[in-house]
């Protein structure tokens, strides 16, 4: 009984943890990144594998991905870089390396419940 209570709690907290990170990016960040769709689209893949890895008690592959979402961002942040197209418009890295460090985050946290699973056997 209190394995199921602490499972809940622990639902609870990193489906907090992705909305609130996803509020603060989208929102309180705008400026920093100026996308509207990508964030969006991100969160939503984001949320799906989440509330699928929550229901199957996946909690390496929550974990990564509840906090994969924000931690990624501030990867895009850091490491961005401006450039120019071959038609002098201006271009940012930033979406691309905030999806491929959230697509590892993801992918280590099934290799991290495989190996889990495994061991456990």
């Amino acid at each position: 009984m209190k394995s199921d209570k602490n499972h809940k709690m622990w639902n609870l907290f990193l489906a907090g943890v992705f909305v609130a990170s996803f509020i603060f990016v989208q929102y309180v960040l705008f400026e920093l990144h100026g996308m509207k769709d990508w964030p969006e689209l991100l969160a939503v893949v984001s949320l799906v594998i989440l509330v699928l890895a929550l229901a199957k008690k996946k909690t390496w592959i929550a974990l990564t991905t509840g906090f994969g979402y924000p931690v990624s961002f501030g990867f895009g942040l850091l490491f961005a870089r401006d450039g120019t197209d071959p038609g002098g418009g201006r271009t940012n890295n930033m979406w691309f390396i905030w999806t491929i460090c959230l697509l590892i985050f993801i992918f280590a946290g099934v290799v991290a419940q495989i190996v889990s699973e495994r061991k456990s056997k």
